[in-house]
């Protein structure tokens, strides 16, 4: 959500030298007390979860899994671009 809002809010900004996955990044990082690189890695997570695995992820919400194999899960299908495929693997 947070990605969207900003992504709407700062749209008219391509000219600046960081984008808004970075400052998203910057953001999630400092709101958890830790590092930028954290911060990327909590924003993929939160992207697969939302766009490319949302079934899974709502496993997850729900502690049907946990965040080491919610993690596995987001980095053994990156490679996935067929939405078709990715639905069915999303759904086993």
């Amino acid at each position: 959500d947070l990605h969207e809002e900003r992504a709407s809010q700062f749209a008219d900004r391509q000219e600046w030298a960081v984008d808004v996955w970075e400052a998203v990044a910057a953001e999630v990082a400092a709101a958890l007390r830790t590092n930028v690189g954290m911060g990327y890695s909590y924003l993929r997570y939160a992207m697969a979860m939302r766009l490319r695995l949302p079934k899974l992820g709502k496993a997850f919400e729900a502690g049907d899994i946990d965040f080491r194999l919610f993690q596995t899960a987001v980095f053994r299908t990156c490679l996935i671009e067929d939405p078709e495929a990715l639905d069915t693997v999303d759904a086993q």
